[in-house]
């Protein structure tokens, strides 16, 4: 846990990981798999199919907001006590933003 707390080879390490998944959630949605191709395609469909956001990419990025997080509240607890009242925002706030 202590290892997180500071800029060091752990804490790039998890983000490498981190940021490896995200990519492979990116791959897993590529329209072609030839680089010539790819770079031909015009369509509009395939690359909306591309860049849509998967439960691969909803689990890095919060996994990555949360060591974030970490870093700046540097404890456990109050990481945890963040991300609830996040939680609970996001939650109450919803409607009120799409206007439901």
């Amino acid at each position: 846990m202590n290892d997180y707390l500071s800029f060091g080879k752990p804490l790039f390490r998890q983000f490498g990981r981190l940021l490896f998944i995200l990519g492979i959630g990116y791959l897993l949605h590529l329209p072609k798999f030839n680089y010539g191709q790819l770079l031909n395609l015009t369509e509009e469909r395939p690359w909306r199919a591309f860049f849509q956001a998967d439960v691969l990419q909803c689990i890095a990025v919060s996994l990555m907001f949360m060591q974030a997080l970490l870093l700046v509240v540097r404890s456990e607890r109050r990481m945890y006590v963040t991300l609830s009242v996040i939680s609970l925002g996001i939650v109450f706030l919803t409607p009120t933003i799409m206007g439901s």
